[in-house]
Protein backbone atom coordinates (compact mmCIF):
# COMPACT_ATOMS: atom_id res chain seq x y z
CA UNK A 1 0.00 0.00 0.00
CA UNK A 2 1.31 3.47 -0.89
CA UNK A 3 2.45 6.15 1.47
CA UNK A 4 2.03 9.91 1.38
CA UNK A 5 4.35 12.85 1.87
CA UNK A 6 4.55 16.61 1.87
CA UNK A 7 7.65 18.00 0.17
CA UNK A 8 8.25 21.73 0.55
CA UNK A 9 10.27 23.71 -1.96
CA UNK A 10 9.46 20.91 -4.40
CA UNK A 11 9.87 22.90 -7.60
CA UNK A 12 13.61 22.60 -8.26
CA UNK A 13 16.98 21.04 -7.56
CA UNK A 14 17.34 18.33 -4.92
CA UNK A 15 13.92 19.24 -3.54
CA UNK A 16 12.36 18.31 -6.87
CA UNK A 17 14.30 15.04 -6.89
CA UNK A 18 13.07 14.18 -3.39
CA UNK A 19 9.45 14.57 -4.48
CA UNK A 20 10.00 12.37 -7.53
CA UNK A 21 11.78 9.68 -5.51
CA UNK A 22 8.84 9.52 -3.09
CA UNK A 23 6.54 8.91 -6.08
CA UNK A 24 8.85 6.24 -7.51
CA UNK A 25 8.77 4.53 -4.12
CA UNK A 26 4.95 4.35 -4.21
CA UNK A 27 3.99 7.57 -2.37
CA UNK A 28 1.45 10.21 -3.23
CA UNK A 29 3.04 13.64 -2.88
CA UNK A 30 1.77 17.03 -1.72
CA UNK A 31 4.01 19.72 -3.23
CA UNK A 32 4.60 23.05 -1.53
CA UNK A 33 6.25 25.85 -3.48
CA UNK A 34 6.29 29.60 -4.01
CA UNK A 35 3.73 30.92 -6.49
CA UNK A 36 6.37 32.30 -8.85
CA UNK A 37 7.62 28.71 -9.38
CA UNK A 38 4.31 27.49 -10.85
CA UNK A 39 5.77 26.43 -14.22
CA UNK A 40 8.51 24.37 -12.57
CA UNK A 41 6.15 22.61 -10.18
CA UNK A 42 3.78 21.70 -13.04
CA UNK A 43 6.65 19.64 -14.52
CA UNK A 44 7.12 17.88 -11.18
CA UNK A 45 3.39 17.13 -10.99
CA UNK A 46 3.55 15.50 -14.43
CA UNK A 47 6.59 13.40 -13.47
CA UNK A 48 4.86 12.19 -10.28
CA UNK A 49 1.68 11.35 -12.18
CA UNK A 50 3.79 9.45 -14.73
CA UNK A 51 4.84 7.22 -11.80
CA UNK A 52 1.16 6.41 -11.25
CA UNK A 53 0.94 8.48 -8.07
CA UNK A 54 -1.20 11.41 -7.01
CA UNK A 55 0.44 14.86 -6.96
CA UNK A 56 -1.21 17.89 -5.43
CA UNK A 57 0.49 21.27 -5.70
CA UNK A 58 -0.31 24.06 -3.27
CA UNK A 59 1.57 27.38 -3.55
CA UNK A 60 2.41 29.38 -0.46
CA UNK A 61 5.02 30.52 2.04
CA UNK A 62 5.86 28.01 4.78
CA UNK A 63 6.69 30.99 6.99
CA UNK A 64 2.92 31.47 7.33
CA UNK A 65 1.28 29.32 9.99
CA UNK A 66 -2.06 29.65 8.18
CA UNK A 67 -0.50 28.26 5.01
CA UNK A 68 1.29 25.38 6.74
CA UNK A 69 -1.89 24.39 8.57
CA UNK A 70 -3.78 24.44 5.27
CA UNK A 71 -1.00 22.42 3.62
CA UNK A 72 -1.19 19.66 6.22
CA UNK A 73 -5.00 19.60 6.23
CA UNK A 74 -5.10 19.37 2.44
CA UNK A 75 -2.52 16.58 2.46
CA UNK A 76 -4.47 14.59 5.03
CA UNK A 77 -7.75 14.90 3.13
CA UNK A 78 -6.65 14.97 -0.51
CA UNK A 79 -3.64 12.65 -0.38
CA UNK A 80 -5.41 10.57 2.27
CA UNK A 81 -3.06 10.59 5.21
CA UNK A 82 0.40 11.83 5.91
CA UNK A 83 3.42 9.60 6.45
CA UNK A 84 6.33 11.99 5.94
CA UNK A 85 7.13 15.69 5.76
CA UNK A 86 10.31 16.80 4.03
CA UNK A 87 10.81 20.46 4.83
CA UNK A 88 13.26 21.37 2.07
CA UNK A 89 12.22 25.00 1.83
CA UNK A 90 13.73 27.82 3.85
CA UNK A 91 15.72 26.21 6.64
CA UNK A 92 16.53 22.86 5.02
CA UNK A 93 15.29 20.69 7.88
CA UNK A 94 14.09 17.14 7.25
CA UNK A 95 11.33 15.97 9.54
CA UNK A 96 10.34 12.38 10.09
CA UNK A 97 7.64 10.94 12.24
CA UNK A 98 6.04 7.62 13.02
CA UNK A 99 2.77 6.13 14.16
CA UNK A 100 4.81 5.13 17.22
CA UNK A 101 4.40 8.70 18.51
CA UNK A 102 0.67 8.18 18.92
CA UNK A 103 0.33 4.42 19.27
CA UNK A 104 3.62 3.09 20.66
CA UNK A 105 4.05 -0.64 20.43
CA UNK A 106 5.31 -2.48 23.49
CA UNK A 107 8.05 -4.12 21.45
CA UNK A 108 9.26 -0.74 20.11
CA UNK A 109 9.45 1.35 23.28
CA UNK A 110 13.02 2.61 22.71
CA UNK A 111 12.21 3.58 19.13
CA UNK A 112 8.91 5.22 20.10
CA UNK A 113 10.66 7.29 22.76
CA UNK A 114 13.10 8.73 20.23
CA UNK A 115 10.27 9.60 17.84
CA UNK A 116 8.25 11.28 20.58
CA UNK A 117 10.95 13.91 21.05
CA UNK A 118 11.22 14.76 17.34
CA UNK A 119 8.19 17.08 17.01
CA UNK A 120 9.12 19.14 20.08
CA UNK A 121 12.74 19.41 18.98
CA UNK A 122 11.60 20.41 15.49
CA UNK A 123 9.26 23.13 16.81
CA UNK A 124 11.99 24.57 19.02
CA UNK A 125 14.49 24.62 16.15
CA UNK A 126 11.97 26.17 13.78
CA UNK A 127 11.07 28.90 16.29
CA UNK A 128 14.72 29.78 16.90
CA UNK A 129 15.45 29.93 13.15
CA UNK A 130 12.40 32.07 12.45
CA UNK A 131 13.49 34.59 15.09
CA UNK A 132 16.91 34.79 13.42
CA UNK A 133 15.42 35.34 9.97
CA UNK A 134 12.30 37.37 10.71
CA UNK A 135 13.32 39.06 13.95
Amino acid sequence: MGQSAIVTGADSDIRRAVAIVFAREDADVMLSYLEEEEADVREVVTLIQDCGRKAIAQPGDIGSSTYTQSLVETAIHEVVGLDAVVNNAAFQIINTTSIQIFQPGEELIAYATTKRRSPARQRALQNSQQKKVYG
